[in-house]
């Protein structure tokens, strides 16, 4: 994944005070939970660039 979106993951993680590798899990843990039976997950890259992509539209007024 490229290095301005693990910027962005990382600094998620430091304002939410927990590890890269914690966030990460509850990304994943939230991807696997929103796949119903009828449809594969997206994959977990997939996943932590739209978790980025969210992050950056509410802090544009736009989520």
């Amino acid at each position: 994944m490229e290095d301005a979106f693990w910027q962005e993951i990382r600094r998620a993680a430091e304002e939410q005070g927990i590890s890269t590798a914690r966030l990460i899990e509850r990304i994943d843990q939230a991807r696997m939970a929103d796949a119903s039976s009828a449809t594969l997950p997206p994959n977990l890259s997939s996943a932590l660039r739209l978790y980025v992509l969210a992050r950056l539209q509410a802090r544009a007024g736009k989520g």
